[in-house]
């Protein structure tokens, strides 16, 4: 993975200097990163497909304080505004189905806001941008492009991991968060602790984000197009993941880790699951102790409240039942930027939120958008491994709504990048046991007989001395 990276040198270069440019945007002065995006949007018209995905891809974890301030527009939805538009200059064909769906889509969702649904205009723009990004990348992403990308996300994700614990960054940008506190509850009383969003708006959007790369990561690790790096990547995650004291995110890396285990480790890497296996098992062993804080108050979260899911359940059933009540609100949606109801908050559910905001009609042409932009992808090369990110995606979003989400976009088409690779990608040669022991192993006695009882084959190959039968 990392040959691939290092030879593309632009956009090594460009990434990196485009997140200085956005962070000193928030230490120094908000020009910064207008100049920062000046620059990427008069570059990206040099850059191919690939280079522009990994450049969104490499900015959106930042994408929260890539602006002028808390409350500004951001300036990564500019950005891939420029980047569609680069992307429409060479593109000029699309697939009647999509292009039907997609349209029939805008007229519903620019209908609704006509006849007074709570449809912003820029959050209808914001969902077709995404639509059409979606489907021009997922048509025209390269394996590199694909490889590049997912070490990007992983490179930005760790780096605003890293800033968002930091004390003195932190409090430059604390306005930019909510849901920042964690009522913990003890023997003692109560006390409220710092969560880890790594500069999203809500630490369990940042868990998705870990969740999704990791598990992309593991199915790059599944190929070999990972080594070492995997192993680096994976223990500054997993354990930054326990920072944000989300329960899913536990329960999630819990599962993801024993898929990883059962379909990556042990079908591909044999030496690597012994290793994993005395690993896990110690860290289990420290972790009953009680040797590690975040996860002692992520067990004590899910022990004290009665319902593991936070009320999110309850929720669901308020959300439901209203829909059922109201036939209107279930067919057509109360709009794309509709308020949460009355006394509650936003459904943590992705697709009753869709279905709450865009209705039963709405959501059916969405999905239908959602299925014509991805190409037809071969299900007989697919191992349980290509898998695992779409599971866990599907999983996180069940307690989490996204629709108008910025990130979810892009964890979309990386996962379907995923069974992509199936296709796009021979399977690496075999590992160093497997290469010794072929080299050990003697040659078949069949092979040696012919050799013998057929000598002339040899002289008609070379073509430069007659036979001498001949």
């Amino acid at each position: 993975m990392l040959g691939v990276v290092f030879k593309d040198k632009w956009i090594l270069l460009l990434i990196p200097a485009a997140i200085a440019m956005v962070i000193l945007g928030v230490i120094v002065s908000p020009v910064l990163s207008l100049i920062a995006l000046l620059a990427c949007s008069v570059i990206a018209f040099f850059l191919n497909d690939d280079q522009l995905f990994c450049l969104l891809v490499g900015l959106m974890p930042f994408g929260n304080i890539f602006k002028a301030d808390a409350d500004a527009f951001s300036y990564f939805t500019l950005l891939e505004i420029v980047v569609l538009a680069v992307l429409l200059l060479r593109n000029k064909t699309f697939s009647p189905f999509f292009t039907a769906g997609f349209t029939l889509l805008a007229f519903f969702l620019f209908l609704g806001n006509v006849c007074g649904l709570s449809s912003d205009l820029m959050d209808i723009v914001k969902l077709l941008l995404h639509l059409v990004l979606l489907y021009l990348f997922s048509q025209r992403l390269s394996i590199d492009g694909i490889n590049k990308a997912i070490f990007y996300l992983t490179i930005a994700l760790i780096t605003a991991l890293i800033l968002s614990l930091i004390d003195e960054f932190y409090f430059l940008v604390d306005s930019y968060f909510d849901n920042k506190e964690l009522r913990v509850e003890t023997m003692l009383g109560t006390d409220m602790i710092r969560r880890c969003s790594g500069l999203f708006n809500d630490p369990n959007y940042c868990s998705v984000a870990i969740i999704t790369n990791i598990s992309l990561l593991m199915v790059q690790y599944y190929y070999r197009y990972s080594g070492l790096e995997f192993w680096i990547f994976l223990a500054v995650l997993v354990p930054m993941g326990m920072l944000t004291y989300s329960k899913s995110y536990f329960l999630v890396i819990i599962v993801l880790l024993v898929l990883f285990y059962l379909f990556v480790l042990i079908p591909r890497h044999r030496v690597m699951a012994v290793l994993a296996t005395v690993a896990g098992a110690a860290l289990v062993y420290f972790a009953l102790l009680g040797e590690f804080e975040s996860v002692n108050i992520i067990l004590d979260r899910l022990s004290i409240r009665g319902d593991i899911t936070t009320g999110r359940m309850d929720l669901l059933e308020y959300y439901v039942n209203y829909l059922s009540q109201n036939t209107d609100a279930l067919l057509f949606g109360r709009g794309i930027s509709a308020q949460p109801l009355f006394g509650q908050v936003f459904v943590h559910n992705f697709p009753v939120d869709m279905v709450y905001r865009i209705g039963v009609v709405g959501s059916a042409g969405f999905l239908f958008v959602l299925w014509r932009a991805f190409p037809k992808c071969s299900f007989k090369k697919l191992r349980p491994a290509h898998f695992i990110p779409s599971i866990c995606l599907f999983v996180m979003y069940f307690f989490l709504a996204g629709v108008t989400s910025y990130d979810f976009w892009y964890y979309f088409v990386l996962c379907f990048a995923a069974f992509k690779m199936s296709e796009l990608v021979e399977e690496k040669p075999d590992g160093f046991l497997k290469k010794l022991q072929k080299l050990l192993a003697k040659p078949s006695h069949k092979v040696k007989y012919r050799q013998k009882e057929y000598p002339y084959v040899k002289c008609a190959e070379k073509d430069s001395e007659p036979s001498p039968l001949s």
